[in-house]
């Protein structure tokens, strides 16, 4: 009977202290995402930025700052203890992560990171110990700290254009598989991490080890209607993916051809620039008659291939007036008549 007491008592113990052990639930949901404001991901994000900086200096490249949600102030009100222990785990990244890119180099570590409970320190060891030790440092600082504000604009911004994707994202994808020349290529919604900081460009989408789309909320982009066109264009890097129809029907065109140019190995994503940005400003225009400004241009994205008879040839194919094959012929000559 006492041996059975214990055995209870110890079971009740051991339950608690599992059902403590939270994850990560979306914040949000859509027909096609699921979005998230994860603890480990933006801290992950925000130690890469705070070592490498690309992110800001691209923006002050573009003419822009990101936005300001008072992390001076925290920096500033940090004691002695906390900025040490901050400095030491930036360090470590700048030695040993940040060589690495964010969307191609990191992504194991990345899905490592989104199976972490988000109210304990981290005790699985699978990179290294001193890994682990860092991350666990940097977040005795960070929870208190930066987390706060960061989760705050991640909420924020999900917040302020959730209504606007549910109504575009079912017509936005539709003319998307028309154009991509494929369907949406998984049957459960796409994760979208929400990240105070991204990469140098804000946003990535990698497809491996899964497909998982990652939005900087500091972005100044993010504000507007190019906030709406940033999402719907990582989602279409899931249309326009490698050996996918488009990007290999490039590629097969190009090769038939033999043109003596070089490969025009970026053309691909300038079309998909192009053609889904032209989407998202006719579908917002349906809703309040928007005036939306193509990231391609706002950018100044691919300035070597976005040129006026670029624009003529896809506009033409979007207009469904040309065939896919002619589209990318035309697109071909083009390059090879510069």
């Amino acid at each position: 009977m006492k041996c059975s007491i214990l055995f209870l008592i110890s079971l009740v113990i051991n339950c608690s202290v599992f059902s403590q052990n939270k994850t990560n639930t979306s914040i949000a949901e859509t027909d096609y995402f699921e979005f998230y404001s994860d603890y480990w991901i933006n801290l992950h994000h925000f130690l890469f930025q705070k070592a490498s900086s690309d992110q800001e200096k691209r923006i002050q490249e573009d003419g822009h700052r990101l936005l300001d949600i008072n992390e001076a102030v925290v920096y500033k009100n940090l004691n002695d203890k906390q900025a040490k222990k901050l400095t030491e785990a930036i360090t470590y990244y700048k030695k040993n992560i940040i060589d690495r890119s964010l969307h191609r180099g990191l992504g194991r570590e990345r899905v490592w990171l989104q199976k972490q409970p988000i109210d304990q320190p981290i005790t699985d060891t699978l990179f290294s110990k001193r890994y682990t030790k860092i991350l666990n440092q940097a977040s005795e600082v960070y929870r208190t700290t930066f987390w706060p504000i960061h989760t705050k604009q991640n909420k924020q911004v999900i917040t302020k254009h959730l209504s606007t994707i549910k109504k575009l994202e079912a017509n936005v994808f539709s003319k998307m598989v028309k154009l991509a020349l494929t369907d949406w290529p998984t049957k459960t919604k796409v994760r979208v991490d929400l990240t105070a900081y991204a990469n140098y460009a804000g946003a990535y989408t990698p497809t491996r080890p899964k497909f998982n789309l990652f939005i900087s909320t500091l972005d100044p982009r993010i504000e507007s209607t190019a906030g709406i066109e940033i999402l719907f264009h990582e989602g279409s890097h899931l249309f326009f993916r490698y050996g996918g129809p488009y990007r290999e029907g490039i590629s097969k065109i190009f090769n038939k051809k033999g043109l003596k140019i070089k490969y025009p190995g970026h053309l691909w994503h300038a079309s998909m620039f192009y053609l889904c940005g032209r989407v998202v400003q006719d579908e917002l225009k349906k809703l309040d008659s928007t005036t939306h400004q193509l990231i391609i241009d706002s950018r100044n994205v691919y300035s070597n291939y976005n040129t006026p008879e670029f624009r003529k040839i896809l506009e033409s194919y979007y207009q469904n007036e040309h065939d896919f094959e002619t589209t990318i012929i035309k697109l071909l000559d083009n390059l090879n008549s510069q």
